[in-house]
């Protein structure tokens, strides 16, 4: 049996009158939920060439376009609040390399880090552009305990890390605002153009990126800083390759201020960049491409002669290998701020000589690195007297000529030597012993296998 209930007529009303209540502050809030705005400030760490972590510090910052302060009136759901690290050039849906739930909250902000040198234990990541995406929870504040049903906000940014390019040689330069910038200082008679070069170094047919920007005195003569393309021990403005910034009063499609690319004979004008925007130079496969700043689409080019259509896919082909080479004419231009994929070439390890014959056996390739103290003024010869002999102690290889083996003269002089002996004659897979004898007939050895 169904027993109903009597409900006066003002009860009925104030229960209808609650419930649309109820409804219209539940959609009016839903609307204004809708209404929130996300920001992320990336700003990554770079590693030294054999010290440090590539590193990336982020924080998001969320804005209501409604008058609501935090945490006040809202606040994140940070349980549900994640931001996933991906290389840029895989998309949106690319591989999720690695993901951060939550973070530090702040004034309207939650903030983290990826370290990427630390995720390269897993992954095969390397210096390059990357992509943080953010999926954050945020909920309004209804009051005595109560929220709103949280709405997501998606915001992205892109950023670059690497090596900071370190210095081996500046003529009239000096480094400056950073260490791995380059600005010319004074002008010497003879030196047209100043330059640096970086001990980082990009090997032959190998993949990789350097990203820079340019600076400017405040001098407005026309002049250009360059970036070059190739390891020509002197530079020319009108031979080999190079990224040009060129400062100029006008401007047009193939002339004036502008970034430029040289190649062969050719000049290129890249197209909807600024010089006071950084560039980035990539090599993939044997082929450049240029492009701005964290981006992952290639920079447009005109020619500067003939035909000056543009070119959609621009590319120059490159596969040499490649030190950062900077160049300025004028006092206080320069690079700036100079990142690369590729570290610097590791020095090179001498193996020493002993008095005695040591069980320990120095690996080599194709060349025999060690050094060598002379304690005394070569009179009979200026030439290292050496032999190297194998198992059956035969001279294979010798500073004289010997019958059956290699004769390869090196130079001597008094204090430290250090060789590169040529072993390429010798057999693989084999020990050999390297005899050297000072000028007092004193024998040092090493022992070596190839």
């Amino acid at each position: 049996m169904i027993q109903t209930i009597y409900q006066p007529p003002y009860l009925k009303r104030y229960t209808v009158y609650k419930w649309v209540f109820s409804l219209f502050l539940l959609m009016a809030f839903k609307v204004n939920a809708a209404q929130f705005t996300a920001s992320i400030q990336t700003v990554s760490s770079n590693r030294a060439c054999f010290s440090g972590t590539m590193l990336a510090n982020y924080t998001a910052t969320i804005t209501p376009s409604a008058n609501w302060t935090f945490p006040q009136d809202y606040d994140f759901v940070l349980g549900s609040t994640k931001f996933e690290l991906r290389k840029a050039e895989t998309g949106p849906m690319g591989l999720v390399l690695a993901t951060n739930f939550g973070g530090t909250v702040g004034n309207s902000t939650i903030s983290g880090a990826f370290d990427i040198s630390a995720l390269a234990l897993q992954e095969d990541l390397k210096p390059g552009v990357y992509t943080i995406s953010a999926s954050i929870y945020v909920r309004r504040i209804l009051g005595n305990g109560n929220f709103s049903k949280p709405t997501i906000v998606y915001q992205t940014s892109t950023f670059t890390v690497g090596y900071n390019v370190t210095w081996s040689s500046l003529t009239d330069m000096v480094a400056t605002p950073n260490a791995s910038s380059m600005s010319r200082n004074v002008t010497t008679a003879g030196v047209t153009y100043a330059s640096g070069i970086s001990a980082n170094y990009w090997v032959v047919n190998t993949n990789g990126f350097l990203e820079t920007g340019a600076q400017f005195s405040s001098s407005s003569a026309a002049r250009s800083v360059y970036l070059s393309l190739d390891n020509a021990a002197t530079f020319n403005p009108s031979l080999g390759a190079y990224l040009e910034y060129r400062k100029a009063a006008n401007s047009t499609n193939i002339s004036g201020q502008g970034i430029y690319v040289k190649n062969g004979a050719l000049i290129y004008k890249l197209q909807n960049v600024l010089i006071t925007e950084r560039v980035r130079v990539e090599r993939v496969g044997g082929v450049i491409k240029f492009y701005q700043e964290n981006s992952t689409t290639p920079l447009k080019a005109r020619a500067t002669t003939g035909n000056s259509n543009i070119i959609q896919n621009f590319s120059i082909t490159h596969t040499n290998e490649l030190y950062v080479r900077g160049y300025s004419s004028i006092v206080s231009d320069g690079l700036t701020s100079i990142v690369t994929s590729f570290p610097c070439k590791e020095s090179p390890v001498y193996a020493q000589l002993t008095r005695q014959l040591r069980g320990e056996n120095y690996k080599t390739t194709s060349k025999l690195l060690f050094y060598y103290t002379e304690e005394y003024v070569p009179v009979e010869s200026t030439n290292l007297t050496y032999r190297i002999v194998n198992f059956e102690n035969k001279t294979v290889q010798s500073s004289a000529a010997v019958a059956g083996s290699t004769q390869v003269v090196l130079p001597r002089k008094l204090g430290d030597n250090r060789y590169e002996l040529s072993v390429t004659a010798l057999l693989s897979n084999a020990s050999y012993v390297l005899e050297v004898t000072n000028e007092k007939n004193e024998v040092f050895y090493l022992r070596f296998s190839k």
